[in-house]
């Protein structure tokens, strides 16, 4: 039964990201003249997310080479976009992922997944 609940809470986060990459893009559009999001600009477009509080634990993050994710917390890096291949199933915390840059409109979005409850993954959606 855990190993059930890890999947079904994995695909939660999946989905959430999914939302929030969704209210990226609606963001985008509104805002065409040019700009950046930021966190309280970006939750006025998501309306509800399964596994993350969006006024507490949806993180725009400064852009950088990487970033380090929380198992609570959805990230969002403004100007970059995912690696071709995310960091591999780990006991260790693979809490640190290596974006690639993008242009001023893209941004990655990255989840910590449970996996099997022994190693955990990270999970990135371009936008």
């Amino acid at each position: 039964m855990p190993a059930l609940q890890r999947s079904q809470r994995d695909q939660s986060r999946k989905n959430d990201a999914s939302t929030v990459a969704a209210a990226i893009t609606n963001w985008n559009s509104a805002n065409r003249n040019g700009g950046t999001f930021n966190e309280e600009s970006l939750r006025k477009y998501v309306d509800k997310l399964d596994q993350y509080d969006k006024s507490s634990e949806l993180k725009v993050a400064t852009p950088g080479a990487s970033m380090s994710v929380a198992s609570n917390e959805i990230k969002v890096m403004r100007g970059k976009k995912c690696p071709a291949s995310t960091p591999a199933p780990s006991a260790d915390d693979p809490a640190n992922i290596t974006l690639q840059n993008g242009s001023s409109r893209n941004a990655a979005v990255v989840v910590l997944l449970e996996n099997n409850g022994s190693q955990k993954q990270l999970y990135c959606q371009d936008v």
